[in-house]
């Protein structure tokens, strides 16, 4: 019954313990971070003489572009990555220097930061 209500907002996930639930939980805790970097991208494209309102249309629509390609296939995402990457090419750059500076690591570090809260391991933060 709950997926059924829930496919009408997207793709529904069901899980059978309470543990991925919480997993999936604290995946939603990036919105705001997702927010940011979009707001970090426009902010720099502002700064590279761009319009905000410009660099605001160009990303949605970018990002809008990312997600339509990911739901319209089930390769794993790490796939995903590599096809996006040209040798030697901007995306290789720009994936190798977050890499590099462990951007990624400290992602996980977060959601599982995230993850401690909502399972009350750890007191929750107000530095949110």
């Amino acid at each position: 019954m709950a997926e059924a209500i829930f496919s009408a907002l997207g793709e529904a996930v069901e899980v059978n313990d309470e543990t991925k639930f919480d997993a999936l939980s604290a995946v939603t805790a990036t919105m705001a971070s997702f927010y940011a970097i979009l707001e970090t991208q426009a902010a720099w494209l502002v700064q590279q003489g761009v319009e905000y309102a410009a660099a605001r249309a160009f990303l949605s629509g970018y990002c809008v572009g990312l997600v339509h390609d990911a739901a319209l296939t089930e390769q794993p995402f790490s796939a995903m990555v590599t096809q996006s990457m040209t040798p030697g090419g901007i995306n290789e750059q720009m994936h190798a220097e977050l890499s590099r500076r462990g951007a990624y690591d400290l992602y996980m570090g977060a959601l599982d930061g995230v993850l401690r809260r909502i399972q009350g391991r750890v007191a929750g933060s107000h530095e949110e």
